[in-house]
Formats: structure tokens, C-alpha cells, sequence
């Protein structure tokens, strides 16, 4: 989920706009390098899309503002949509001179809330054209190259950003509403104990692609109540994130069954017959997990057993595999894991009773 505010504290002019844009892939306009990672290939249907997002400004004049020098920014970053590998964006858009990069790690995060402590162990390096160190010219925006760590719907990234030389003037987003912390020397690697917060600004940071079958990102393009100010920070309050939980969340087995109890209620109104049909098998599909398998057998059990259908078709004892009966028969599968090919087709069909219809 993008969220663009302003980053200032007052809303201007007294109102604020909201862009909800939904597209099939980022469009990024600077690449990171000599190597074009704008134009990131399909790979097996995944693409990349815009997970977090930041708008940042030119630097005020408050000191933290200023530049950094041989210090390691840490700073968490709450994903919307999950993927299984993502890119860090780099900004350098507003700074003076290059920005010198020594380090960057990304950890997903383990501990509580406005902590700095990672797992050192699961710290992994991001690296630019194959090398941790990296230098974005003035004016610059850099992609990393992608990193091959599955990340969660609704989870957080701890970023660690190793500044070398002096950065000269940041380019900065002021109302992150997430603490940053700061320590001296390269501690990309570092626990956390020798970071210090430094308030709730983003720097150097804005944004991070995950590679998803997700349709594509939603925009909120909008001022300080965009933002989140006053928000609760380090909770991820902000209206957007609200919105993000809301899409992202998994209905239960007893919401799809009222479901199904509402229009067999209809057309039983109406006089129709209504014959229900299980629900297939998909392990091995990108979005199969152990939870999404147990709200299939339950809705399964409940077409199967509860008689709210004037009839039922097994369609998943058809195609399932007698002896892994979570996937699809191999002989049945396209290779996707979720679509039956045309012998799975003629099975599914020949479950189907005439008797059963009428």
C-alpha cells in the first residue's frame, strides 16, 4: 500500500485528496544502473508491485536533517501485499551530492514494536549489480537487485542502511510514524543495542517492490491526514494501513457458508433447484498454505454434510489425488496446481449426476 502525504503537519488549504489507482505493474522512471530494472520480466505470472511506498521532501533545517557519516540508519517498513522476493528504492531525488551506500541489510522483523533488535543470523544482504556498496548520483533514484526472501501479506522489513561518508543533506519523509534508529560505524549486521532513536522520519528510503500475483497497487496520494499525523506511532494506524488490513484479510469458512446460505435462500424463493459443488484441491499453487487448506475442507464438509443444497458433485474427490488428497491428480493437473486440464475437465464432468439436476 503506497502512501504519498505530504509530510508536513498541517493539512493545506484545509483539504486533501485521495488517488486510488490500481495498475498491473510500478512504473519506475530511473533505473538503478547500466542494468535496466525498470521493465522487471514475468516469471511464471508474478510481477513486481509496489508494496510500501513513501513520498520524500527536501531536507528543513533540523540537524538530523542535515547528513549522516559513518553511521547505519535502521529503519522498519510495514508491507502491504506479500511476494516471494522483493527490491528496495533507494532516493538520493533531493540530496546535493552522491550518496555513498557501504551496507544494506533487510530482516524481517521478529521482536516487538519500535525496537531495533533483529536476529543478526537473519539478516540478509541486498545487494546493487551484484555488490553490497553502491553509490546514487544527486538527483537519483536506485533499485536493488531482488532479493530472494519470501515476505508475508501485513508483515515488516527491518532495513539497515550503512552511510559511509558523508551524506550531505537527506532526502528525508517526516511523518514515517515508525521509529528510526541510528548507530555509529557499519551495523547492518548489529543486534540492535547500539541504536539510538532518532525520530520517526524515513531517510534515503522510499519504497519496496515485492514480485506477487497480486493485480497490482493501491495509491493514496494525499497530504498530512494521509500521513497518519498524531497517529499512534509504531502501530500502523494510518488510514491506508487500515485499508490494507481490510483488503487483505482472508474471510472465514462460516462468512463463505453465509454466503452460500443467502443464495440458496434466493433461489429457493424463486423456485430454482440448487446443486452445490466441493471445492478442489490447489497445494502447490503460489497462494496455498495450511490455513487456506483448512478453510477448504471445512466449507467442503459443510456442502457435503449440512443438506443446505437440494443435491451435491464431489468435484474434489474427482480430481484430487487418492493419495496426497490436498493436490490435484497428477494426471489431472495443467501444472499450475489449481486448474484441471481437459481429462481433469471430463472428470469433474462425469461426477455430474443428470438424475441430480432436475
Amino acid at each position: 500500500m503506497h502512501n504519498t502525504g505530504s509530510g508536513g503537519t498541517t493539512p493545506r488549504r484545509g483539504f486533501w485528496y485521495l488517488l486510488a489507482a490500481a495498475t498491473t505493474t510500478l512504473l519506475l522512471v530511473t533505473p538503478s544502473s547500466a542494468s535496466d530494472h525498470r521493465r522487471p520480466p514475468h516469471a511464471g505470472g508474478a510481477e513486481w508491485v509496489g508494496s510500501w511506498a513513501a513520498a520524500v521532501t527536501p531536507p528543513d533545517s533540523r540537524p538530523e536533517t542535515q547528513h549522516f557519516e559513518n553511521q547505519t540508519l535502521r529503519q522498519v517498513v510495514h508491507l502491504s501485499v506479500g511476494g516471494d522476493r522483493f527490491r528496495l528504492r533507494l532516493t538520493n531525488v533531493h540530496g546535493t551530492k552522491p550518496l555513498s551506500v557501504g551496507a544494506v541489510t533487510v530482516t524481517p522483523r521478529r521482536g516487538g514494536r519500535g525496537t531495533p533488535s533483529i536476529d543478526p543470523a537473519a539478516a540478509v544482504p541486498v545487494t546493487f549489480d551484484g555488490r553490497s556498496a553502491t553509490t546514487v548520483p544527486a538527483g537519483a533514484e536506485w533499485v536493488s537487485d531482488p532479493v530472494e526472501l519470501e515476505v508475508a501479506d501485513n508483515s515488516d522489513l527491518v532495513v539497515s542502511l550503512h552511510l559511509p561518508e558523508s551524506t550531505g543533506r537527506a532526502s528525508v519523509h517526516y511523518e514515517g510514524r515508525s521509529t528510526t534508529f541510528l548507530a555509529p560505524g557499519d551495523a547492518t549486521n548489529g543486534s540492535g543495542r547500539s541504536y539510538e532513536p532518532i525520530g520517526t522520519a524515513r531517510y534515503f528510503l522510499d519504497g519496496i517492490d515485492v514480485r506477487s500475483r497480486s493485480a497490482g497497487s493501491v495509491v493514496f496520494f494525499g497530504d498530512s491526514i494521509t500521513d497518519g499525523v498524531k497517529s499512534t506511532v509504531d502501530a500502523n494506524h494510518r488510514y491506508p494501513d487500515v485499508v490494507a488490513d481490510r483488503l487483505l484479510r482472508r474471510p472465514e469458512p462460516r462468512e463463505l457458508i453465509g454466503v452460500y446460505e443467502q443464495l440458496i435462500a434466493r433461489a429457493h424463493e424463486a423456485g430454482i433447484r440448487v446443486v452445490g459443488g466441493t471445492i478442489t484441491p490447489f497445494e502447490g499453487a503460489p497462494r496455498y498454505n495450511a490455513a487456506g487448506e483448512a478453510d477448504r475442507l471445512a466449507v467442503n464438509e459443510w456442502i457435503r454434510e449440512s443438506g443446505a443444497f437440494d443435491a451435491v458433485v464431489d468435484f474434489d474427490a474427482a480430481v484430487r489425488d487418492p493419495g496426497h488428497p490436498s493436490r490435484l491428480a497428477p494426471r489431472y493437473d495443467t501444472g499450475d496446481h489449481v486448474h484441471p486440464n481437459d481429462a481433469g475437465l471430463a472428470a469433474m464432468a462425469r461426477a455430474v449426476e443428470a438424475r441430480e439436476l432436475y
